[in-house]
């Protein structure tokens, strides 16, 4: 039977009609549309909603199970609702593979739960990435075994999860934005609309999703003092108080607007997460940010003094970055501890659970130096064969 995603599910969300269809329309608002990827040409197609198309992948048991496991406070905020839609995607392929028309969960076994993992590493996908969707799959296990009254069962076992690294070389892959990088990127803003995401990214150090998602209602007051009711992850609210001069940009932005999410685009349409990722990518390019010196847009004139180079573009440079919204995060909470601000401080601003999360930016900012430090204190312990064996300049006269 093929799914139709415009009829409710009603047993699984509510057994009254007009409510059903209320957390029916919210689950279909919270997953969002995505563009998916065709498998073979590799190229993506138009946007779709994530509901459409985990009707598609999933037989009906299995789909009315997943929307009822997406509604429930197994995944906490929305990115994380957007993130499991997405692995149970991901699933519906793996088991497809082995010949099933559906993603059905009793399709995935241990076996296949072990091959997957060993092919994900060959290809070299992150062992983050690899424990996300293992955490995704068990969890739905776990809410069918409680809404069946049965024992959970071990999908995923721990000799199933690949070992993560959390020191710094494990958050390397972000990079930070040096202040002339940030003022430059700032500088390519277009108009102020642009310029209001990018400093108010930074300054509050925010998840993309949780600025996107903000309404005009968590603003208070105007003018010169302001305060922002923040809901971050885990659906815990914290009040920023904006700097004066930030606050007067936003009465600027907003123009007497009282109503609506507090990020809107030039031609009124809010932000999405990806409106924001295409926005800084831009702007990380038109300002040269994160780029080799090689690399070059294909766009209108080269810049002065390449004419002699390679000609590649971002796409193909495999040195060149995107500027993110988690670039901006990982800055501001670098520069707080450049500026000597107190770890648990920069934990509680980034709201990290846990510090160990906090230690990955210091770290990565200070391993170099470090190194550096000790590698050079040894030196004190064997200066005098150094002295034997080198040469100086003094001899070599």
């Amino acid at each position: 039977m093929v799914n139709n995603p415009t009829r409710r599910p009603g047993s699984e969300l509510a057994t009254a009609p007009t409510r059903a269809e209320d957390a029916y329309a919210r689950l279909r608002a919270q997953l969002g549309a995505v563009a998916p990827r065709d498998p073979v040409t590799n190229r993506l197609a138009p946007r779709r909603d994530r509901l459409d198309l985990l009707a598609e992948v999933c037989d009906r048991e299995t789909f009315l199970l997943v929307t009822g496991w997406l509604s429930s406070t197994a995944a906490g905020t929305v990115a994380s609702k957007r993130n499991y839609a997405d692995d149970v995607r991901h699933w519906a392929a793996v088991v497809s593979e082995q010949g099933h028309a559906r993603f059905t969960l009793d399709a995935v076994t241990p076996g296949v739960i072990r091959t997957w993992r060993l092919s994900e590493e060959e290809r070299g996908r992150s062992a983050r990435t690899i424990n996300r969707r293992l955490s995704a799959v068990q969890s739905l296990a776990d809410y069918r075994a409680h809404q069946e009254g049965q024992q959970p069962v071990k999908l995923v076992t721990r000799f199933d999860r690949p070992k993560v690294d959390r020191s710094a070389a494990a958050v390397r892959s972000t990079p930070v934005l040096e202040a002339d990088e940030l003022q430059r990127l700032m500088d390519a803003c277009a108009d102020r609309n642009e310029a209001l995401v990018v400093l108010l990214a930074y300054t509050l150090a925010g998840r993309v999703s949780e600025l996107c998602t903000a309404d005009l209602s968590a603003l208070q007051n105007r003018g010169r003092v302001c305060r922002l009711d923040l809901t971050r992850k885990g659906g815990k609210v914290r009040v920023f108080t904006l700097p004066p001069e930030l606050c007067e940009l936003v009465d600027e932005v907003l123009a007497g607007r009282t109503s609506g999410r507090l990020l809107l685009r030039a031609d009124g349409r809010p932000y999405t997460r990806h409106d924001v990722d295409q926005m800084l990518t831009r702007l990380g390019r038109k300002a040269r940010i994160l780029t080799c010196p090689d690399a070059y847009t294909g766009r209108g004139r080269r810049p002065a003094g390449q004419e002699a180079k390679p000609r590649h573009s971002f796409r193909t440079c495999k040195r060149c970055r995107d500027v993110t919204p988690h670039v901006l995060r990982a800055s501001k909470l670098t520069h707080m501890h450049d500026a000597g601000v107190p770890l648990e401080e920069i934990q509680q601003y980034a709201d990290h659970a846990d510090p160990a999360t906090t230690l990955g930016y210091i770290r990565q900012r200070d391993d170099e130096a470090v190194k550096a430090r000790n590698a050079a204190a040894s030196v004190d312990l064997y200066r005098h064969v150094l002295d034997r064996w080198t040469t100086t300049d003094e001899t070599a006269a």
